[in-house]
């Protein structure tokens, strides 16, 4: 029930008949079911002003206030008795608000998560529960590998390291972008020949760049070479997810080092990598042709072979005009000053050999 505050303004009286008034007030109050918390008296004091009630004039009155707790519907029958009673003057209701300390928390909510008092206790809190949704699965096999050999389970369980231990032709998982063992294997040999061509590039693009040589235009052909093989490296490993497979991203072997390597057998020698690359393409369709696997035979021979034709050709040419042409030291700068034109270096590596 709600709380109201009943402040009463009783006639002027002796003590006997101020009591008998007080008890016939609280009656009032019980018989409607309420509940009297407290009565104040605020004693006999002169009123404000002269006020009439039930037909006598009262300059002086007993102050009262009531604390009670009653039904919403009671409090008009209330005051309809309180009016109609000749020994109170004036009578007024109030519904009572708890007063409700606010405690300023601004100071605290500007504290950086971390250092507030609530936080601190959800953190330890925390601490103490144990997490019962991570299932931790054990072999209790005594080996170090699953010996049901389900890649799909290893995987799920992240026992990645284990995956590569397996033989690719005895993986057996589910997916919708089933990929053959062989067709794996091949995508991993010719990522792995893709990272080591890379390498190659690379190699011979620093070389180039050395400041015992300074041709800057080989060296910015070699460097294209090297991020077009990057990137062909990429899209092999993205394809190789796509179908569900892992990419093994191996070793590679060390780089020969080439201090007199001349831009003739640079070009050369790219010639032989890309007609060895354009090889292994070639049996990978081959392959895919034999398994029927018409999406990666289509892949391969969209996203590679022209690449390869093409790199062939340029590296071709340019090994003829070294060639044919006479190739002193006069021909050879503007030469390279040719191909520093058409072959630019990227802005970080030119502005670092500045």
């Amino acid at each position: 029930m709600p709380t109201y505050e009943v402040a009463l303004m009783l006639r002027s009286m002796p003590k006997p008949e101020l009591k008998t008034t007080l008890k016939r007030i609280s009656h009032a109050i019980f018989d409607r079911g309420g509940v009297i918390r407290n009565i104040e008296n605020l004693g006999h004091r002169p009123m404000p002003y002269k006020t009439t009630a039930h037909g006598l004039v009262h300059k002086e009155a007993n102050y009262f206030v009531f604390k009670i707790d009653t039904a919403t519907k009671a409090v008009a029958d209330l005051k309809e008795e309180y009016s109609r009673d000749v020994d109170v003057i004036r009578q007024r209701v109030f519904k009572s608000e708890e007063s409700c300390s606010n405690h300023c928390t601004l100071e605290e909510e500007l504290l950086p998560p971390a250092y507030r008092d609530e936080v601190k206790k959800m953190i330890e809190v925390g601490k103490t529960q144990v997490n019962r949704f991570t299932y931790k699965f054990k072999y209790n096999s005594g080996l170090d590998y699953y010996p049901f050999q389900k890649y799909y389970v290893l995987i799920k369980l992240g026992f990645k390291e284990q995956v590569h231990r397996i033989p690719a032709h005895s993986r057996r998982y589910c997916s919708q972008n089933y990929c053959n063992s062989r067709i794996e294997e091949a995508l991993n040999r010719q990522i792995k020949a893709e990272q080591q061509a890379s390498q190659n590039y690379l190699n011979m693009a620093v070389t180039f760049l050395h400041p015992s040589k300074s041709m800057i235009g080989a060296g910015g052909f070699f460097m294209k070479m090297y991020y077009d093989e990057l990137e062909h490296m990429h899209k092999l490993i993205n394809y190789q997810l796509l179908r569900g497979g892992v990419p093994l991203i191996s070793g590679l072997e060390p780089p020969n080092k080439h201090k007199n390597l001349t831009m003739l057998d640079a070009f050369k020698l790219g010639i032989h990598m890309e007609r060895d690359l354009t090889i292994l393409i070639e049996k990978g369709i081959k392959l895919a042709e034999e398994v029927k696997d018409y999406h990666y035979a289509d892949f391969i021979t969209s996203a590679f072979l022209t690449e390869q034709i093409q790199s062939i050709y340029e590296l071709d040419q340019h090994a003829t005009n070294l060639t044919t042409l006479k190739c002193n030291d006069a021909f050879l700068l503007l030469y390279d000053m040719e191909l520093q034109k058409k072959y630019p270096l990227p802005h970080d590596i030119k502005k670092s050999i500045k």
